[in-house]
């Protein structure tokens, strides 16, 4: 017998977004409600070690990931309103995972 096991979540478990340096591993937790405080993160260096996000204000690649964190909420709001159940697949942590 073989069993898969899958795991999904709504738009609106998402809270928060997590911004860490892959140099020193420092990391920032920003609410999706203030998703736009992201942008001032993404121009700058790494406050602890310095190193570069690579991002350019006004990029095509910034505006990306400031849009993902606006659209999240809304589609939250959307489906919710329209009484839709809207879920994301996403890998299943592992019993080691830290959280």
């Amino acid at each position: 017998m073989t069993i898969e096991k899958m795991c999904f979540i709504k738009p609106e478990d998402v809270k928060a977004a997590k911004i860490s340096c892959k140099a020193c591993g420092s990391s920032t937790i920003v609410p999706l409600k203030e998703i736009n405080n992201i942008a001032v993160l993404l121009e700058r260096d790494c406050v602890v070690c310095g190193s570069s996000t690579g991002f350019t204000k006004g990029s095509r690649e910034w505006e990306d990931v400031i849009l993902l964190g606006e659209k999240l909420g809304r589609l939250a709001d959307t489906m919710k309103a329209r009484g839709i159940t809207y879920s994301l697949r996403i890998e299943c942590p592992t019993e080691s995972a830290n959280y």
